[in-house]
């Protein structure tokens, strides 16, 4: 097969061939982007004024073809605001090279069905510290960290719930009750 092309001197465009060869957008959208690209640079686009230019493409097929360059980082585009904080009209800017990182997909939330948990009553902190008692209070604490030295897991579980206890105070007090929390699940 042989190519005969005329030679061009004026209504011409120079469009890259990675675009024309970008196998990411269907025929549709490359021919879309190639019309989209011939224009002149301050040309303003709108998907109402596009299908205008296509008496076989409507709204909806104009709207997947731009949708197409835009996911392959051709188009992007910005919502402009007034001065009042209202909308004001969208530009659009076309590159002839991928430049913008394609948008965020529309994910879709799963129904994920609550499942009922039964709360514990569990004994609350004694937080009265008036107590003079102080016979033990040096073999109690050396209890406890020997309790947490068995169980090294629950130190390293202690510790994470100490650094997110917003009180700071009592933690000799609270090491206790929170061990048993832990054990519990």
């Amino acid at each position: 097969m042989a190519i005969i092309r005329n030679k061009r001197k004026d209504n011409f465009s120079i469009i890259n061939n990675d675009v024309l060869n970008d196998e990411r957008l269907s025929f549709k959208a490359r021919g879309l982007l190639v019309y989209m690209l011939s224009k002149p640079d301050d040309w303003q686009f709108y998907t109402s004024e596009l299908q205008k230019h296509s008496e076989k493409d409507g709204r909806r097929s104009i709207e997947s073809a731009l949708k197409e360059i835009q996911d392959a980082g051709y188009l992007k585009k910005e919502q402009k605001h007034k001065s009042d904080g209202s909308f004001d009209k969208v530009n659009w800017l076309l590159v002839d090279k991928p430049t913008f990182s394609p948008q965020a997909q529309n994910v879709q939330a799963q129904n994920v069905q609550a499942q009922n948990v039964q709360a514990q009553n569990v004994q609350l902190l004694n937080t009265d510290n008036t107590n003079t008692n102080n016979t033990n209070t040096d073999n109690t604490k050396n209890n406890r960290s020997n309790e947490f030295d068995r169980e090294p897991s629950l130190e390293e579980r202690f510790k994470k719930i100490w650094k997110d206890y917003p009180n700071k105070k009592g933690k000799q007090t609270l090491i206790r009750p929170i061990k048993k929390l832990l054990k519990m699940g």
